[in-house]
């Protein structure tokens, strides 16, 4: 008779989305009973709140869990990155367009359309990064660090580029 592996272990059940989360007014107004909380909105102290809606700024309220220090610096380091790229570019071909207006409209005005596209884009991938935030982060460490590192590869490619053009 050949011994058959055992079984693994059915997967543990995974906690709700939080918004199928049943929102309980009760829980919140219990939490506001005595103590000082600033509405998230407006700053209004939520102190005996006895509507889960602020009665200041009239936002409906809900009570939720969240990071007391949110690990983000790669995140930082990213937008800084990106961020970097794009006002270097745009800098460098608004110096370009300006000399240009300068000298008369001609051709030179459009000769760092390369510099002033690797700007736009960095400008618009700084925007994604901001906007995958949420998905980036429940990634793996290496790969979050790894990519915002890669942000800083790009402004570095984009200063090249501009010692190249301008030489």
């Amino acid at each position: 008779m050949i011994p058959h592996p055992p079984l693994a272990p059915p997967p543990a059940p995974r906690p709700p989305a939080p918004e199928a989360l049943p929102q309980s007014p009760d829980l919140l107004l219990q939490f506001l009973a005595d103590r000082d909380h600033p509405c998230p909105g407006c700053g209004y102290n939520l102190r005996a709140l006895t509507v889960p809606r602020c009665p200041e700024c009239n936002e409906p309220l809900k009570l939720q869990a969240g990071l007391v220090e949110p690990k983000l610096a790669w995140f930082i380091v990213g937008v800084v990155g990106l961020a970097m790229g794009a006002g270097f570019g745009l800098l460098v071909y608004g110096a370009i367009f300006l000399q240009s207006l300068m000298r008369g409209f001609g051709p030179s005005m459009w000769q760092g359309w390369p510099i002033l596209a690797t700007g736009v884009l960095c400008g618009v991938l700084t925007w994604a990064w901001i906007l995958a935030r949420r998905r980036l982060n429940s990634r793996p460490a290496p790969l979050r660090w790894g990519l915002a590192l890669l942000t800083h590869v790009l402004s570095v490619g984009l200063a090249v580029l501009c010692v190249l053009f301008v030489r």
